[in-house]
C-alpha cells in the first residue's frame, strides 16, 4: 500500500485533475463533508482553500492519496474506503476538518484521493505537516494490519529529520505571534534563546545544535523577528542548552525503566523464572550505559 500526502494550493487545478477521465476508467466522488456545496467538488475545494487568506500561509489544502496493491484494492468496499479516510484524517491531524474524497480506478486498480481544509477554525492557524512522512507510515501500517494486506517495508527519511530550517520556517509561517512560535517550537523539541554575540537569537535543536534562529527562517529578516520578540523575556543560550540536556536525561531514565519493567513482565510469564540476580545484572548494565551517556554529554560541555 502507498500512503502519501502534502500541502498544496490551486484548488481549481486540483479539482480538474480529480475529475479528469482521460487516464481513469472510472471516477467516483466518495464523499464531500462540511462544505456549503456538498454536491459540487470544484466549489467545495475553492471554499476549503479560501480560508488560507485568514493566515500568512499560501497552501490552504492538504492532498492525500491511499493506494492499495491492485489485487487488494479490488476487494475494498465503500465502507473500507471510508475507514481509510477516517484513519488518515486521525493520524495526520485533520480529524473533523472539511474534506472531499474521490476514487480513481485505472487498469482495474482503485485508489483514493482525499483533500482536507488545512485552516483550523478553533485556533485560527493552519494544520502543520512537518512530519507528514511519519504520519503516512503509521497510517499505512495501521491500514495494512486492519485489512490483512501485505505489509510494506518501513523506510526512514533521515534527511527530513535533520531539516531544521524547513521545520522552523513552517512553524514561523503558521504562528500567530512570537509567543505562539516559541510554544510551537518547544512542542517540536526546540528551545529559543537570546544570543550573546552579534546574532541576537539562537535556537537549540532536539539534537542539541545551537543555531542562529534568523538563518533558520526562510525569507525572514532579523527586524521581523525582533518585532515579534520585542516584549518577550527570552532565556539565555546556556539555560536553553541545560533544559535540552535535562530533557535528554529524563528520556534516558524513562527508557531504562521501561526496559527493566518490560523485562520483568516477560519473566513473570515464564514457567521457569530466572534468578533475581540476573534481572539485577540487566539493571546494572543499563546503569552502566546511562553513565556512559552522561559522560559523553559532559565531554560535549553539557551537564545534568
Amino acid at each position: 500500500m502507498i500512503v502519501k500526502g502534502k500541502s498544496r494550493g490551486d484548488a481549481m487545478q486540483l479539482a480538474m485533475y480529480l475529475l479528469d477521465k482521460r487516464d481513469n476508467e472510472k471516477i467516483e466522488i466518495l464523499d464531500i463533508r462540511g462544505t456549503a456545496t456538498p454536491t459540487d467538488l470544484k466549489r467545495s475545494l475553492l471554499e476549503m482553500e479560501l480560508t488560507v487568506e485568514l493566515t500568512n500561509g499560501l497552501k490552504g489544502l492538504h492532498h492525500g492519496q491511499i493506494a492499495p496493491r491492485a489485487h487488494e484494492s479490488r476487494n475494498m468496499t465503500i465502507d473500507d474506503w471510508h475507514y481509510c479516510i477516517e484513519t488518515y484524517a486521525r493520524n495526520t491531524g485533520h480529524e473533523g476538518q472539511k474534506y472531499a474524497a474521490v476514487l480513481h480506478t485505472k487498469k482495474g486498480s482503485t485508489h483514493a484521493h482525499v483533500v482536507f481544509e488545512r485552516y483550523k477554525h478553533e485556533t485560527g492557524t493552519l494544520i502543520r505537516d512537518s512530519f507528514n512522512y511519519y504520519d503516512n507510515n503509521h497510517t499505512r501500517a495501521e491500514l495494512e494490519k486492519h485489512f490483512g494486506h501485505e505489509p510494506t517495508p518501513w523506510r526512514r527519511d533521515k534527511t527530513h529529520e535533520q531539516n531544521h530550517k524547513k521545520t522552523l520556517s513552517e512553524i514561523w509561517e503558521y504562528s500567530k505571534d512570537g509567543i505562539d512560535f516559541i510554544e510551537q517550537a518547544e512542542a517540536m523539541g526546540y528551545q529559543v534563546a537570546k544570543g550573546l554575540d552579534r546574532r541576537p537569537y539562537k535556537v537549540i535543536t532536539p539534537d542539541r545544535q545551537s543555531l542562529d534562529l534568523v538563518r533558520q527562517l526562510d525569507g525572514v529578516k532579523t527586524a521581523e523577528v525582533k518585532k515579534e520578540f520585542a516584549d518577550i523575556l527570552l532565556q539565555t543560550e546556556a539555560e536553553a542548552l541545560r533544559k535540552i540536556a535535562v530533557e535528554k536525561k529524563v528520556e534516558i531514565e524513562e527508557k531504562r525503566q521501561e526496559f527493566i519493567d518490560n523485562f520483568r513482565k516477560q519473566e513473570d510469564k515464564e514457567v521457569e523464572k530466572k534468578p533475581e540476580s540476573e534481572i539485577d545484572d540487566i539493571a546494572d548494565e543499563m546503569e552502566r550505559l546511562l553513565k556512559q551517556a552522561r559522560d559523553r554529554e559532559q565531554d560535549r560541555g553539557y551537564t545534568y
